[in-house]
């Protein structure tokens, strides 16, 4: 009752767009801010880093990380292939058909982890004619696919930003010896989420 009423106090679309420009916002500064500390550790011998940009690192390098590990998990699973069948017409044996297959895995979690960040993805589906083809029942006609869309393309922009800054911080953390806190914090951050990412990914948190 209570999340009906604030669902009917808030719309959905001030909802979406709110999410969206949070999430944004959070992966922008967490580019610019571990980016720029994975650079100067790269380059220099001895950068400084103030204590509110080792927080903000921090808090950055988990809450992205967390965004990418919920929307993988928010995938819908993968159903049953859906067939429709038509009757022999006209004395024939043969029976015509097509199939409608489910998206792809990396699609999936694309469009799980866009609809969470709050766009609105697109997974239908679309034939490539409406006329079944006449064949064998043994025999299938692949339906095309649409390409993708921009909300997804917005969520491989965003995990391939949490993704390369994230990766870059640990390789420095890794290879850089007295590398700064500000990036080996994150760093190991990072390597937490990407492994809780890959279990979502993969749907090994999945109920079945």
């Amino acid at each position: 009752m209570a999340e009906d009423i604030e669902r009917k106090l808030i719309p959905e679309q001030i909802r979406r767009a709110l999410s969206l420009t949070l999430t944004l916002i959070a992966a922008i500064l967490y580019a610019g801010i571990l980016g720029n500390a994975v650079v100067r550790s790269a380059l220099e011998e001895d950068p400084v880093f103030s204590d509110n940009m080792l927080r903000a690192a921090g808090f950055l390098s988990g809450l992205v990380g967390s965004v990418v590990s919920a929307g993988f998990a928010k995938s819908q699973p993968p159903v049953s292939v859906q067939m429709t069948n038509t009757y022999p017409m006209g004395g024939r044996t043969l029976t015509a058909r097509h199939s409608l297959n489910p998206p792809s895995l990396v699609r999936r979690n694309l469009v799980g982890l866009a609809s969470l960040i709050g766009l609105y993805p697109s997974t239908r589906p679309v034939p490539r004619s409406s006329t079944p083809e006449e064949g064998p029942p043994s025999e299938e006609t692949p339906p095309a696919r649409e390409p993708l869309s921009i909300a997804v393309w917005i969520a491989l922009l965003y995990f391939a930003v949490y993704f390369l800054v994230g990766i870059s911080a640990f390789f420095v953390t890794i290879w850089h010896d007295g590398a700064p806190e500000i990036v080996v914090n994150s760093g190991w951050v990072w390597l937490g989420t990407v492994i809780s990412s890959a279990y979502s990914f993969l749907g090994l948190n999945a109920g079945e």
